[in-house]
Formats: C-alpha cells, sequence, structure tokens
C-alpha cells in the first residue's frame, strides 16, 4: 500500500503470479476506505505514453505512407512540445501501444549522416482488390501441363497426389486446385 502521510488517498499496487497486476486507488472518510477506481497494468502503460506520439501517430495515419527526420515529422504533425530525440526514443519504447493497432510499421536508415524514418502500412493481403489484376497480365485459366510433366507422372513412383497421397490420376489440362482437394 502506498500512501502520502496525513493524505486521504492510498494506491494498493496487487501483483501476482496467477493473477494480472492491478493497481487499486482508495479514499479515506470518516475512518472508512472505500475503492475509487481499479486500473490494469496495461491501462498505466498507456497512461504514460506521451500524447505527442499519439499525435503523430493519427498524422501518420492520416497520410498514409511518410518517409522524413524526425524534426520534419513533428514540424509536419504539429507538435512542438517534443525533441527529436526524445520522439524516437519513446516511438521505439511504446511503438506496440500506439503504432502497431494502426497498423503503421516503420524503417529507419542513415542517409547524409541523416537518421530518416520510413512510416508505411502494414501492407497485408487484405488490401489487394483481385478485380484489379486482370491489366497485370495474370491468366484468367491456368495453362495445360507441359509434356515432359505428363510423362514424368505415368513412369514415376512418385506420381502422388500432394493433397491426397494417392496415386494421380491422368492429367486433364489444366492444373489441380490444391484447396479443393483439401476440403477448404
Amino acid at each position: 500500500m502506498q500512501r502520502k502521510r496525513m493524505s486521504q488517498t492510498a494506491d494498493i499496487l496487487l501483483t501476482g503470479r496467477d493473477m494480472d497486476d492491478r493497481t487499486l486507488h482508495l479514499r479515506e472518510e470518516n475512518c472508512v476506505w472505500t475503492l475509487e477506481d481499479e486500473e490494469t497494468a496495461e491501462e498505466r502503460e498507456i497512461k504514460a505514453v506521451p500524447d505527442y506520439l499519439w499525435k503523430a501517430a493519427k498524422y501518420i495515419e492520416s497520410v498514409g505512407n511518410w518517409q522524413g527526420t524526425a524534426s520534419e515529422l513533428l514540424a509536419a504533425a504539429g507538435i512542438e512540445n517534443a525533441k527529436p530525440n526524445q520522439f524516437t526514443y519513446n516511438m521505439a519504447k511504446y511503438f506496440d501501444k500506439v503504432f502497431e493497432p494502426k497498423n503503421i510499421r516503420y524503417k529507419t536508415h542513415r542517409k547524409n549522416k541523416v537518421r530518416l524514418l520510413n512510416f508505411y502500412g502494414d501492407g497485408g493481403d487484405d488490401d489487394i482488390d483481385i478485380t484489379q489484376l486482370s491489366g497485370w497480365g495474370i491468366p484468367e485459366r491456368p495453362s495445360p501441363s507441359s509434356p515432359s510433366s505428363l510423362g514424368a507422372l505415368e513412369g514415376s513412383k512418385h506420381g502422388r497426389s500432394v493433397a491426397t497421397g494417392q496415386p494421380a490420376e491422368k492429367p486433364t489440362g489444366t492444373a489441380p486446385n490444391p484447396c479443393e482437394a483439401a476440403g477448404a
């Protein structure tokens, strides 16, 4: 329990092997202690994150990809109460709390004695619209099997289906879909 002398408030820090760390905020009134608030360790960590990191993450999220120095980012986001070295230190320290939930990633490299930050979106497969691939030269139909691969299947002891392990059927000219064979 933490309490300043003659104070009517106190904090009880709960820790344990089989429980999450918590802090209980208590207030004393007429010799009766009442629980005012309960705070988890994660909530305490989020409170410790400087406000300028949330503001920078919001700015990067609004513009998409961004590249430049920490000083340039602070100026572009309108952040005046942080130094560039403080920003980069805290960015690395709280990256998983501020930037990662927004799917913002970053790379850093030196160029001409200046450290450049490159922020970009996650770039996962969810962002790709398959209907946009028509102009990329990807055929709509699978290509037929080559004569050499057909001959290899017929005379080989290894001519087994990857999906089922059974002997491969005579090819029909189109490649089998492994997702259909696995029942997916």
